[in-house]
């Protein structure tokens, strides 16, 4: 899929099904299942204060990006330190805090459908991970 090949039908049929995948199973186990428990720990009220807006928005991204950026460990675990703090704060302001936002000001079918069309564009730019 990069260079000189060009995308196959296949190929892009392929994408959409394992973009769909994550789409849908990390926005339930790593978002709702802790935005659930925010809600519980405050009794299903409102949020009131600002420490609780940002603990609910820690919760819903932390959680989640970190399975993303494993592999900046792979050099050791001082040299990729700084690696891994530079790409979890990436994560959280490029993904982490769009999909939660949408997710708590929307609904949770509009960040499987954001998520889902950012892992098929990745699919389909750098090529499937199977």
């Amino acid at each position: 899929m990069l260079g000189s090949n060009g995308l196959q039908p296949s190929s892009i049929f392929k994408a959409f099904l394992l973009s769909l995948s994550p789409a849908i199973i990390e926005e339930v186990a790593y978002r709702t299942v802790f935005y659930a428990f925010c809600l519980t720990m405050i009794s299903g009220e409102k949020l009131n204060t600002k420490g609780q807006e940002l603990t609910t928005y820690a919760m819903m991204t932390v959680p989640h990006i970190l399975p993303h950026t494993v592999e900046c460990f792979n050099n050791g675990f001082l040299s990729g330190l700084l690696e891994w703090l530079i790409s979890v704060v990436l994560y959280i302001l490029i993904f982490g805090l769009i999909f939660a936002f949408l997710q708590r000001k929307r609904d949770i079918v509009s960040a499987m459908i954001a998520h889902g069309t950012v892992d098929f564009i990745r699919f389909c730019l750098f090529g499937l991970p199977i």
